[in-house]
């Protein structure tokens, strides 16, 4: 015989309490990292369907998935999509958490933080490639005339670099570089000489978007430009 919902499911004190519960997450909360994952799961049971997600998710991330990195969430309104992406996110977070939902013998391929971006309607006045792109510091390639948005290291570079004499900037992973992140090296080395990208009012420094085309082989470069 199956049991009843009040035979399987025991109340939480402060339910029955009547007090004030923080239980309803909101997308841009877990982007803010406005949850606690520890508070979060254990609050929260994980089915069956949130640990498949989870396990798809984390076996592309190791490359075990040939499939579309695509996942779409099709419950309809109220069946668990934003409350599923919360604890996927957390997941990427926090890998203390994730070791502990997956198991520590799960074959990650990266086992520190994930940074997470994502997209909500709701406080976001932005479209959703804006937004994604603000998230990521990367607001510079939707904008011809703006310069690169520094992090703090970068911020230190640009300081230094026209106070040096000698600068040089390498990378542990060339490969895993966006072309923007390298024109992001050619910038901070531009700024103690013109001889790299020009003046201020190079082309090269003005439209950054056609300096990187033009590096990358995707455009032909003009003659006679800087």
């Amino acid at each position: 015989m199956l049991k009843t919902i009040f035979e399987l499911c025991e109340p939480r004190q402060e339910t029955l309490t009547g007090g004030t519960i923080d239980d309803v997450q909101e997308l841009d909360m877990l982007l803010d990292k406005r949850i606690d994952p520890n508070d979060f799961f254990s609050k929260n049971y994980v089915t069956n369907n949130m640990r498949l997600l989870f396990n798809k998710t984390f076996a592309r991330f190791s490359g075990r998935s040939d499939g579309s990195g695509l996942i779409v969430l099709k419950q309809a309104m109220g069946g668990g999509k934003t409350h599923n992406m919360i604890a996927l996110g957390l997941l990427a977070q926090y890998p203390s958490i994730r070791k502990q939902i997956l198991g520590a013998d799960f074959p990650y391929l990266y086992e520190g933080e994930i940074e997470v971006v994502g997209f909500t309607g709701r406080n976001s006045p932005e479209l959703p490639w804006i937004e994604i792109a603000r998230r990521l510091n990367r607001l510079n390639l939707f904008r011809q005339s703006v310069s690169p948005d520094p992090n703090n290291l970068m911020k230190f570079l640009l300081e230094i670099s026209p106070k040096t004499k000698t600068m040089i900037l390498a990378t542990a992973t060339p490969i895993q570089l966006h072309p923007v992140e390298g024109w992001d090296l050619l910038y901070i080395l531009a700024k103690g000489s013109e001889r790299i990208l020009g003046s201020e009012i190079s082309q090269w420094r003005l439209r950054h978007l056609d300096g990187i085309a033009y590096s990358c082989g995707e455009k032909e470069s003009p003659r006679g430009s800087e």
